[in-house]
């Protein structure tokens, strides 16, 4: 009796460590599943975001009916006292976008956000002049701190057209120095340097016409 116990015992025991081990090759399996569905939802995220564009609902990216980021092909370098070079998403669809390759005639560069009411307020300034320069300027949106649908949303509603570059997370806060608020208007040279520098809204649309004559040397006249 004495050994037919022993064994009854012997036998729970290895029956308890066969389910023990069971349990922990369960456990492990399934923290590597979850590790491996967070990898590749990270890096469909890290695709959409580096070389899709911002994403955002195809209805807003259609009814905002933007133009395509100006293309810039290899590798760019900023020029002195100029736009950063580091790549943004375009807003709704297309490549990413270096602010650096604004170079070969006059541009603007606004830095905005939809939950920003003087930057509301200025779009329209902004539109207005983009549809008047045909094709002096190149104008270029910087949508910081945003989501795209609100951003898509907010252009649509006001018919804005011209490109924006979207920065959810604030990189160009420092590059472009709007850590102070916004908006931020960036008038810049052919050669791709900072010609002027607006902080905040600008006072309205006669102003900036003016201001892009002044510093750019592009008259365009009154809408």
């Amino acid at each position: 009796m004495s050994r037919r116990r022993d064994r009854e015992r012997q036998e729970q025991g290895r029956a308890r460590r066969r389910r023990t081990m069971i349990v922990a090759i369960a456990s492990i399996v399934g923290v590597i599943g979850v590790l491996g569905l967070m990898t590749l939802v990270g890096g469909a995220s890290e695709s959409s975001a580096a070389g899709g564009g911002s994403g955002g609902d195809p209805t807003l990216v259609a009814a905002a009916n933007l133009r395509p980021c100006p293309t810039s092909t290899g590798s760019v370098t900023a020029v002195v006292d100029g736009l950063p070079s580091d790549p943004l998403p375009c807003l709704g669809t297309g490549p990413d976008f270096s602010l650096a390759a604004l170079t070969g005639k006059p541009a603007i560069v606004n830095v905005w956000g939809s939950w920003c009411p003087p930057c509301r307020e200025e779009l329209p300034w902004f539109a207005a002049l983009d549809k008047a320069a045909a094709g002096q300027l190149q104008i270029v949106g910087v949508d910081v701190s945003d989501t795209a649908d609100s951003a898509l949303t907010t252009l649509a509603d006001i018919g804005v057209h011209y490109p924006s570059v979207f920065d959810p997370q604030g990189k160009t806060r420092v590059s472009l120095q709007w850590a102070g608020g916004t908006p931020v208007t960036l008038l810049v040279r052919a050669d791709g340097s900072i010609a002027y520098r607006i902080e905040g809204r600008v006072p309205d649309e006669a102003t900036l016409r003016a201001l892009v004559a002044e510093h750019l040397g592009v008259t365009i006249g009154a809408s």
